[in-house]
């Protein structure tokens, strides 16, 4: 999850916890640690608000920044998701984008819900290197390309139907990561170059404009 004020700084998530890093922008293969773990408690917007009993949240799946405001997120977690917005700036205070809002099941995001195979939970989200309107979401062993429109209501539309993942970013050599994906990270300086985490592996595969290459 890039922050809303750095291209190079990302928030990841992994059970209960959290870290932000830092890409090093000239080398590649460097990222530091600017944050050390901590619980997801400490983010706000995923607690129990009035009403509710326990944390809508416990572990974080996905994220997807909105297109037209960098500080607002759909955050996703087993079959719900939720809308949040994050500050700029230390220390990234987030709030839900409305005070009384709730998750809503994945069912409510209409064009998730008719795909076959159904993506009835979201593994990863990532924007597509050429249109900061569309987004590739991967759920299972299959991946669709999803556009989101600018405004109030952010209508999408699954402008590529669901394919399996064997055919995104190169993977098909590599049989954990067609199977299932954990995240990908888009890198800050190279749009088409994407890092993708399956387990305690990943790697590195970029776009040519033709093909993909696995480095």
């Amino acid at each position: 999850m890039q922050t809303p004020d750095k291209e190079d700084r990302y928030w990841l998530f992994s059970g209960k916890n959290f870290t932000l890093i830092q890409v090093n922008r000239k080398e590649r293969n460097l990222a530091e640690v600017v944050q050390n773990p901590g619980p997801l408690t400490d983010w706000g917007s995923l607690q129990a608000v009035e009403g509710e009993s326990s944390p809508p949240f416990k572990k974080i799946d996905a994220v997807m920044q909105w297109p037209d405001d960098r500080n607002k997120y759909w955050m996703f977690s087993g079959s719900r998701f939720l809308r949040i917005n994050v500050a700029d700036d230390w220390p990234h205070m987030d709030t839900r984008i409305s005070k009384d809002s709730k998750p809503s099941p994945l069912s409510d995001w209409s064009s998730l819900d008719n795909t076959s195979p159904s993506f009835k939970k979201i593994d990863a989200v990532t924007r597509t290197p050429d249109d900061d309107n569309e987004y590739w979401v991967f759920s299972g062993s299959h991946y669709l390309r999803l556009k989101v429109n600018d405004g109030q209501y952010h209508s999408d539309i699954v402008v590529q139907a669901p394919k399996p993942l064997s055919e995104w970013g190169g993977l098909g050599p590599y049989p954990s990561f067609a199977a299932g994906i954990d995240a990908v990270m888009q890198m800050p300086d190279i749009p088409k170059e994407y890092v993708v985490f399956s387990g305690q592996q990943y790697l590195r595969t970029s776009w040519t404009g033709s093909e993909w290459l696995v480095k």
